[in-house]
């Protein structure tokens, strides 16, 4: 008498346990590991040459250094108010305006601004730092008053270091945004909204 065929459905619908992933999905995956390196690397080579240029240059060395700083620093202060891009006018924030003048002032004679070009008039009256900047949009300005207000003690070189370090954060992420953006357009698949030759 034959004996009884039971057919085991799991056993029959599974894989063997020594089954090969898919050529596709372990091809895939080496090739992330790759990209997510390159990424990597190219984001700490930015990274590297925007701390260096950074450090390097030495406070106060671009002619409207100042002017943006002073644009940031009253923001973080409370003397500018950014959403109705006005200068705060009282008497009090008036003469925070010039201190903070006076000091930039110093901190550029300090640093050698005027090795070249002569001291300003020390006397004068109304203290000038360069080219006003309250013209531009105040949203950069914005961003970059948070740090400020975590180191109002702190020198004004010192200052003015943590200011550009929001500008080294601001290129690093560009760097990985445009990284991003160029692998969605040329990922396979994808096609181009225009006439182009890369789909």
């Amino acid at each position: 008498m034959a004996e009884p065929i039971h057919h085991d459905l799991h056993s029959t619908l599974a894989p063997p346990a020594d089954a090969a992933a898919p050529p596709a999905a372990t091809a895939v995956r080496p090739a992330l590991r790759r990209e997510r390196l390159v990424l990597v690397a190219v984001l700490l080579l930015a990274f590297v040459q925007g701390i260096t240029y950074l450090l390097l240059l030495p406070p106060w060395q671009h002619y409207d250094e100042p002017s943006h700083f002073e644009y940031a620093w009253l923001i973080a202060h409370d003397g500018y108010n950014w959403q109705t891009r006005d200068i705060v006018r009282t008497q009090p924030a008036n003469q925070q305006r010039r201190n903070l003048r006076l000091q930039i002032r110093d901190s550029m004679i300090e640093h050698g601004f005027y090795r070249d070009i002569g001291l300003p008039n020390l006397d004068a009256q109304r203290v000038s730092i360069g080219f006003p900047a309250f013209e531009h949009p105040p949203t950069y300005y914005a961003v970059v008053s948070i740090p400020l207000r975590f180191v109002a003690g702190a020198d004004f070189a010192t200052q003015l270091y943590v200011a550009r370090s929001v500008s080294l954060l601001c290129f690093v992420l560009t760097i990985g945004a445009a990284i991003g953006i160029m692998r969605e357009l040329t990922r396979r698949g994808t096609r181009c909204a225009g006439p182009c030759r890369c789909c």
